[in-house]
């Protein structure tokens, strides 16, 4: 669910501004709704040895609920 879609290709043709963040939040969407995995905790992608952005269980609920507000999930 993340590695086949993204393995050899550009990240741009599945993401409009493919951030470390950004790309957190689409992992979480595709692991959470195409592979219907729940619970999940928290997801870490590292861009370097010593830099590393994180999601937790708590702001994706906070981007979930803003998302839904907003009409993007109808």
């Amino acid at each position: 669910y993340i590695i086949e879609p993204l393995d050899h290709n550009i990240l741009n043709s599945h993401l409009e501004n493919p951030t470390a963040e950004n790309l957190l939040v689409w992992a979480w969407e595709r692991l959470m709704f195409n592979a219907l995995l729940k619970g999940i905790e928290n997801i870490t992608i590292w861009e370097s040895p010593d830099s590393a952005a994180i999601l937790n269980s708590k702001g994706m609920l906070a981007i979930l609920s803003d998302r839904l507000e907003g009409g993007l999930y109808e």
